[in-house]
Protein backbone atom coordinates (compact mmCIF):
# COMPACT_ATOMS: atom_id res chain seq x y z
CA UNK A 1 0.00 0.00 0.00
CA UNK A 2 1.80 2.84 -1.05
CA UNK A 3 1.60 5.91 1.38
CA UNK A 4 3.40 9.06 0.50
CA UNK A 5 4.41 11.65 2.78
CA UNK A 6 4.16 15.41 2.17
CA UNK A 7 7.60 17.72 2.41
CA UNK A 8 6.11 19.02 6.29
CA UNK A 9 4.76 14.91 7.51
CA UNK A 10 8.16 13.79 6.53
CA UNK A 11 9.76 16.96 8.37
CA UNK A 12 7.52 16.94 11.79
CA UNK A 13 6.33 13.06 11.83
CA UNK A 14 8.89 11.09 10.75
CA UNK A 15 12.15 13.36 12.12
CA UNK A 16 10.37 13.08 15.63
CA UNK A 17 9.43 9.63 15.19
CA UNK A 18 5.83 10.10 15.77
CA UNK A 19 4.76 8.86 12.28
CA UNK A 20 2.37 6.70 11.92
CA UNK A 21 4.13 3.49 11.15
CA UNK A 22 2.52 1.10 13.32
CA UNK A 23 -1.12 1.84 11.90
CA UNK A 24 0.06 1.52 8.37
CA UNK A 25 1.64 -1.41 8.83
CA UNK A 26 -1.51 -2.74 10.46
CA UNK A 27 -3.72 -1.71 7.37
CA UNK A 28 -1.22 -3.42 5.42
CA UNK A 29 -1.15 -6.52 6.68
CA UNK A 30 -4.58 -6.65 6.89
CA UNK A 31 -4.45 -5.94 2.64
CA UNK A 32 -2.15 -8.37 2.12
CA UNK A 33 -4.71 -10.81 4.21
CA UNK A 34 -7.90 -10.45 2.12
CA UNK A 35 -5.93 -10.25 -0.94
CA UNK A 36 -4.31 -13.68 -0.04
CA UNK A 37 -8.04 -15.02 0.80
CA UNK A 38 -9.40 -13.61 -2.32
CA UNK A 39 -6.45 -15.06 -3.94
CA UNK A 40 -6.97 -18.91 -2.64
CA UNK A 41 -11.25 -18.73 -3.34
CA UNK A 42 -10.85 -18.07 -6.88
CA UNK A 43 -11.96 -14.23 -6.61
CA UNK A 44 -10.08 -12.70 -9.63
CA UNK A 45 -10.14 -16.19 -11.68
CA UNK A 46 -14.57 -15.62 -10.96
CA UNK A 47 -14.23 -12.12 -12.27
CA UNK A 48 -12.12 -12.62 -15.12
CA UNK A 49 -15.12 -12.82 -17.81
CA UNK A 50 -16.53 -9.51 -16.21
CA UNK A 51 -18.65 -8.47 -12.96
CA UNK A 52 -21.13 -10.80 -11.20
CA UNK A 53 -23.55 -10.04 -8.83
CA UNK A 54 -23.06 -10.82 -4.81
CA UNK A 55 -25.12 -14.06 -5.61
CA UNK A 56 -23.58 -15.44 -8.70
CA UNK A 57 -20.09 -14.88 -7.75
CA UNK A 58 -20.50 -17.21 -4.55
CA UNK A 59 -22.19 -19.69 -6.31
CA UNK A 60 -19.24 -19.29 -9.12
CA UNK A 61 -16.96 -19.13 -6.21
CA UNK A 62 -18.35 -21.74 -4.34
CA UNK A 63 -18.27 -19.41 -0.90
CA UNK A 64 -21.04 -17.60 1.11
CA UNK A 65 -21.96 -14.55 -0.16
CA UNK A 66 -21.77 -12.86 3.81
CA UNK A 67 -17.90 -14.11 3.53
CA UNK A 68 -17.85 -12.59 -0.06
CA UNK A 69 -19.69 -9.14 1.03
CA UNK A 70 -16.42 -8.70 3.62
CA UNK A 71 -13.88 -9.87 1.57
CA UNK A 72 -15.02 -7.58 -1.44
CA UNK A 73 -15.62 -4.53 0.85
CA UNK A 74 -12.11 -5.01 2.00
CA UNK A 75 -10.38 -4.79 -1.01
CA UNK A 76 -12.60 -2.19 -2.61
CA UNK A 77 -10.44 0.33 -1.14
CA UNK A 78 -7.27 -0.95 -2.14
CA UNK A 79 -8.63 -1.00 -5.92
CA UNK A 80 -8.41 -4.89 -6.39
CA UNK A 81 -12.00 -4.33 -7.44
CA UNK A 82 -14.64 -2.06 -8.21
CA UNK A 83 -18.60 -2.03 -7.41
CA UNK A 84 -20.67 -1.33 -10.38
CA UNK A 85 -24.13 -0.73 -9.59
CA UNK A 86 -25.36 -4.61 -8.34
CA UNK A 87 -22.12 -6.50 -10.14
Amino acid sequence: MPVGFDFFERLFLQRLNKGPAPMLDLVAMLGFKAIRAALEVGLFECLADGPLTLAELAGKAGASERGLRFLLEAIEPLGYVAREGER
